[in-house]
């Protein structure tokens, strides 16, 4: 489609070239015609003085021979005088367009021997008038034929410049018709070549807007097509994405029941444990009972059978209020991890000095081999969910204690500072770190590389959900083994003050 726009653009920038030079061809020719015609007309100006200066010479070179006959014929001194007079002012005529015919043809030889003849012939003409006055007309006649000749020679020259003009302004004719005609034919040859050329443009102008018309209508039922598919598609769409949110739906209700599943089974798991001991403790007490009784009721009990019994009883009670405490500690985990924002408030703290009061209270000895640095802003004050906020950072400090290396002190560095509209806290130590395939379970409920050790899985758990959840913030962990773990904790900053 651009392209075909494109070619018809350059197709119509083309015709419209080709109309300027045929614009300009016009001016061109009507230019060179003007210019001709005004050298012609120049010309021809020339010609007609030259010729009337022909003529006017011819005319006085035939007047002058009569006026010198006639004056030598009359006996009367005062037409004799007339003569004369005639006479002068014929050969003045002559001279005059002698003269004129030098001044325009001063290159041209019979110019200049017709002045030299006129010169010859002054002396004689001025002889046969003063022979004239004297009557002496026989003298005068043989004058008359002596200059006949030359008088002859004159007349034949100036017919020669006559022919010559004419031949010259017949050549100029020929000239000028033959540029004109040359003029002519090169702009008729231009403006058919101009016209054929602008009938093949807009031949292929026309063809390029039909097939553009095509194109356009090819192109809105493609258009029209395509619109239909994509309402056809959207509709498929709207209906996949029902269909998906309800796929979703179930996925989130099973997931939850999964995790529910999980929760519950975790639970189970972990106060399985306790709740056995304490069961097995008080059944063993209870058959202690059952045999203190015994040898009660047959007079058998001694000291050291009370004695034993005592020991055995305080035995049990201890084992039995050591699994509840455990019990007990585990539930207040899981009301931790349920925990809803009704059922607490915010308070406006000191960010900083509450994480000092929390390192403070830790009340760390030389056993633990660690040393805890605090750094970042002070003087932040916020309104933060006080009781979750110390059970996320007293949860973080222990599982950096935890996951120290026993072999040499280590450092957790706490930093706290506000991030443009969060406050973030950051919970760095040197310790073993995390293996990558453990790194994605850390925050699961009840995972743990250190069961064995009285540890239950739950602290992360909790330190997620009270930072997802009731602060609405994020955490991230990033870790290797060996180089220690961070910890970064980030939550909105609602000033205090």
């Amino acid at each position: 489609m651009s392209m075909l726009r494109n070619r018809k653009d350059r197709m119509l920038a083309a015709s419209i070239f080709v109309l300027a030079m045929l614009v300009v061809l016009g001016i061109w020719a009507a230019s060179s015609l003007l210019q001709i015609n005004n050298k012609i007309e120049r010309t021809i100006d020339l010609s007609e003085k030259r010729s009337n200066a022909i003529l006017t010479a011819t005319s006085a070179v035939n007047s002058l021979e009569t006026e010198l006959v006639r004056l030598v014929i009359e006996d009367d001194l005062s037409l004799i005088d007339l003569g004369v007079s005639s006479s002068i002012e014929t050969n003045e005529l002559l001279e005059e367009s002698i003269n004129n015919l030098r001044d325009q043809l001063p290159n041209n030889d019979d110019v200049k021997w017709l002045a030299i003849l006129m010169k010859e012939m002054v002396p004689e003409r001025k002889e046969i008038i003063a022979l004239a006055k004297r009557n002496s007309d026989d003298i005068a006649f043989d004058l008359i034929e002596y200059l006949s000749p030359k008088i002859t020679e004159v007349s034949e020259i100036l017919a020669v410049l006559i022919q010559q003009d004419q031949k010259h302004i017949n050549a100029l004719l020929r000239d000028y018709r033959n540029r004109e005609y040359t003029t002519l034919a090169i702009t008729a040859l231009a403006v058919m070549a101009g016209i054929a050329i602008l009938v093949s443009l807009i031949t292929r102008l026309r063809k390029a807007s039909k097939k553009l018309d095509r194109l356009n209508l090819q192109l809105e039922e493609q258009v029209d097509q395509r619109t239909k598919q994509l309402e056809e598609s959207f509709d498929d769409l709207t209906e996949n994405v029902f269909a998906l949110e309800q796929a979703q739906a179930k996925l989130v209700e099973s997931e939850k029941m999964a995790s529910l599943g999980v929760l519950v089974k975790g639970v189970a798991h972990e106060l399985n444990t306790p709740i056995g001991i304490g069961i097995t403790s008080a059944s063993h007490m209870k058959e202690k009972v059952m045999s203190f009784e015994k040898l009660l009721s047959s007079g058998k009990l001694s000291k050291k059978s009370c004695e034993q019994f005592i020991a055995d009883s305080q035995s049990c009670l201890e084992m039995v209020q050591d699994n509840l405490e455990k019990s007990s500690e585990l539930i207040q985990c899981f009301k931790k991890i349920a925990i809803e924002h009704e059922s607490v408030h915010e308070d406006a703290v000191m960010v900083s000095e509450l994480i000092e009061d929390i390192v403070t209270n830790h009340d760390l000895t030389s056993e633990d081999n660690v040393e805890i640095e605090l750094e970042g802003q002070a003087g932040i004050s916020a309104f933060v969910f006080k009781e979750a906020l110390l059970d996320v950072m007293n949860n973080l400090i222990e599982n950096a204690i935890h996951h120290s290396d026993d072999t040499e002190k280590q450092i957790i560095e706490i930093e706290t500072q506000v991030v443009g509209t969060d406050i973030c806290i950051v919970i760095k130590d040197k310790g073993k770190g995390i293996d990558e395939e453990n790194l994605a379970k850390i925050f699961d409920p009840f995972f743990t590389t250190q069961r064995g050790q009285g540890r239950n899985g739950l602290g992360l758990a909790v330190v997620y959900n009270l930072v997802t959840h009731l602060l609405d913030g994020k955490i991230n962990c990033k870790s290797r083994p060996g180089e220690g773990t961070t910890f970064e904790v980030t939550f909105p900053y609602k000033p205090a003050i």
